[in-house]
């Protein structure tokens, strides 16, 4: 006999289950945002289904979203439960068709799981699908479901007779294509971000210090340092003398390898007859060693032109002041003619900071980058906000 699906059988699983689907929702959406073609199992029958519900119900219906979420959820969690069957088989509530174990925890799970994840991922949601007087009926949500529970009725109850009668993989393929289009609404609410115009130098460093080392929940944290660095440097190549006719080289994208593109780190500045100048490979939570130094120096060894190389981390504990790391240093020095410098991130920024005639000017650089570069969600941009809002 099926076990029920409550909040407190099943926390582990449905937690797990909620983010297993966000991670190849979140994937698929990046690969369409850059272009790729995105491959469903679902048919282009469901898809469409799953659209007009969608339609119907944003910005109308957010019940609806968090109950179908929520029906889902429990029917991807465990296959065998009837997901039209939301609670125990009393108070009218009719048995369900293999057994009276054979339900789920509608309410519960939709107030203790379903409606926090949403809103800890920044979703449309109700505070529960099971609030509305209309879906919390003890009745089944079959398809002669007798509730006026308005426009995406029909939709909402064949999603779930499909569920339950159809493929038995439509239910987590629903529930993932269900998060896409939450991630792709989200997304598409593009963030305004906010450029200060504070020239003091700790108080832009700490607004980088806490953007740059917030706990995320998405992939791109270690793409930040990488914009922050190319956003200060933008200004000095800008002003200073050393850099007259030089210029910054676009950021390429953070996934490309370097050996693919030819690149010498994840920086780069050419000088007026377009030879590489100086370059900057950013590591993120990576301390500086030997190899990691050599490794740099193979890709810059073939360039007699490059002048200078940062290599900056993230990492607490910066390294490459132990003597391995120092020798190698010193003989790249000796063989090629550049000057390595090994630094943290910040300590680099706020040196570049203190270069600068306005500080302030940086802002408008890297909020256009937190705008634009691919690598970066909905997640840092709001975070950008906060911390500078002081959220």
């Amino acid at each position: 006999m099926t076990s029920p699906v409550t909040a407190s059988t099943h926390r582990n699983e449905i937690n797990n289950a909620l983010d297993k689907r966000y991670q190849e929702a979140d994937q698929k959406h990046a690969q369409q945002r850059d272009g790729e073609a995105v491959n469903w199992s679902l048919s282009a029958e469901l898809i469409r289904l799953i659209d007009t519900f969608w339609d119907k119900a944003l910005g109308k219906e957010e019940t609806a979203i968090t109950n179908l979420t929520t029906c889902l959820l429990a029917k991807s969690v465990e296959p065998n439960i009837d997901c039209r069957y939301h609670r125990p088989p009393k108070f009218q509530m009719p048995q369900p068709p293999s057994g009276h174990s054979n339900y789920f925890s509608g309410r519960e799970i939709s107030e203790q799981l379903t409606a926090p994840w949403l809103k800890n991922h920044d979703f449309v949601t109700a505070n529960s699908g099971w609030q509305t007087r209309t879906f919390e009926r003890p009745r089944p949500y079959t398809l002669d479901y007798p509730e006026n529970i308005h426009a995406i009725k029909a939709e909402f109850l064949q999603i779930l007779d499909e569920a339950q009668t159809g493929n038995a993989s439509f239910a987590t393929e629903a529930l993932e294509y269900l998060i896409f289009k939450q991630i792709a609404f989200r997304e598409s609410q593009r963030v305004q971000l906010t450029a200060p115009s504070i020239n003091n130098i700790q108080t832009i460093m700490s607004f980088f210090e806490r953007h740059l080392f917030a706990s995320y929940s998405r992939k791109g944290a270690s793409r930040l340092p990488v914009l922050a660095i190319y956003a200060v440097y933008s200004c000095v190549v800008a002003e200073m003398e050393r850099y007259g006719g030089f210029h910054l080289a676009p950021l390429q994208r953070h996934e490309a390898a370097d050996a693919r593109t030819g690149t010498v780190g994840d920086i780069e500045i050419f000088d007026g007859e377009d030879k590489i100048f100086e370059a900057f490979e950013i590591k993120y939570e990576t301390t500086i060693d030997r190899e990691i130094i050599r490794t740099v120096y193979d890709k810059f060894r073939s360039h007699p032109s490059l002048q200078r190389c940062y290599i900056l981390t993230t990492a607490q504990i910066c390294g490459g002041q132990d003597q391995e790391s120092l020798d190698m240093i010193q003989r790249i020095r000796n063989s090629h003619g550049a000057e390595v410098i090994v630094n943290g991130v910040l300590p680099t920024i706020k040196y570049f900071l203190r270069l600068l005639k306005t500080p302030s000017s940086i802002f408008p650089i890297y909020v256009d980058l937190l705008s634009s570069d691919r690598s970066i969600s909905y997640e840092h941009r709001q975070r950008w906000n906060e911390v500078v809002i002081g959220i």
